[in-house]
């Protein structure tokens, strides 16, 4: 004997899966009026449009009513600014782009200059590795798989990091220099106050 009571009608009801009732065939949501998300998204978008349409057409009319006393004059356009050459527009900002471009450039080369000289002279001073072959500071073979640091020489495992070969490349500034190489330092223009 099956009894059903009218509150499992409602559940099973409820568990039911609606379909849109815009006909799009996904799942429709009670809360959005029977309609998938997107179509209630598009409804109310469509909804608001209007209304503002409605509002400015309203407005329209009210403008109209108000010039009804007046004289009617010919309506006519604006007129039109005779277009400017599109180069010379942009011709201020490239300039204010160069003049940014060339103080950080001349920057840039004043350090490794004298950078330069330093290192020129440094080099006359370090002793030539001899053979490539083996590590700089225990002379150890490595073969293929000696380390090659910065400071051009080659090393074994154990003597691969700076700390290890008290290595005289200066880390710090060359870091600086990648970074102001890589990220070139960007400023407005000026603006002249009133």
């Amino acid at each position: 004997m099956s009894h059903e009571c009218p509150g499992d009608q409602f559940e099973q009801e409820a568990n039911q899966a609606r379909l849109c009732s815009a006909g799009c065939g996904f799942f429709a949501n009670p809360a959005c009026l029977d309609m998938c998300s997107k179509c209630y998204r598009e409804r109310t978008a469509e909804d608001e449009r209007t209304a503002a349409n409605g509002k400015a057409a309203a407005a329209a009319l009210n403008s109209s009513r108000m010039d009804i006393g007046k004289p009617a004059s010919p309506v006519l356009p604006p007129p039109r600014p005779a277009p400017e050459p599109v180069p010379s527009a942009d011709e201020p900002k490239m300039e204010a782009m160069r003049a940014i471009e060339e103080p950080v450039q001349e920057e840039a080369h004043a350090p490794t200059t004298s950078a330069s000289a330093e290192e020129t002279s440094e080099e006359e001073k370090r002793p030539a590795q001899k053979n490539p072959g083996r590590c700089f500071s225990c002379n150890k073979r490595v073969g293929l798989t000696g380390f090659k640091c910065r400071c051009d020489y080659v090393f074994c495992a154990a003597h691969r990091y700076a700390e290890a070969h008290e290595c005289k490349f200066d880390y710090k500034s060359a870091g600086r220099q990648q970074l102001a190489k890589n990220n070139p330092l960007v400023q407005a223009a000026k603006i002249d106050k009133l």
